[in-house]
Parts: structure tokens; sequence; C-alpha cells
């Protein structure tokens, strides 16, 4: 079974582009996309000590 997490508020914002005429396949893909980048970011960057 797959937990659900709430949605984002960029997912909010994204909800709400079919009313506007846009591609909301595209546009959940895109959040898709965008999550992971965010992931990556904060691992790269919590686990960064500061030595070189």
């Amino acid at each position: 079974m797959t937990c659900l997490k709430p949605p984002t508020a960029l997912e909010k914002l994204i909800q709400r582009i079919p009313p506007l005429g846009g591609n909301r396949q595209l546009a959940m893909e895109a959040t898709k996309r965008f999550e992971e980048a965010k992931m990556w970011i904060d691992k790269a960057t919590t686990s960064f000590d500061g030595s070189i």
C-alpha cells in the first residue's frame, strides 16, 4: 500500500492550471522533477561538512 503525502504548495498551484488551459500532465511531471531536484539539493547540502 502506498502512503500518499499531502500536496505541496507548488502542487496546489499546479492543480489550478487546467482551468486556465494548461497541460496538467506536463505540470505534474515538472512538479515531480522539481521535488526530486530539491531532494538531491537537500542531500548535497546537508551532508557537506565544510571540509576540503
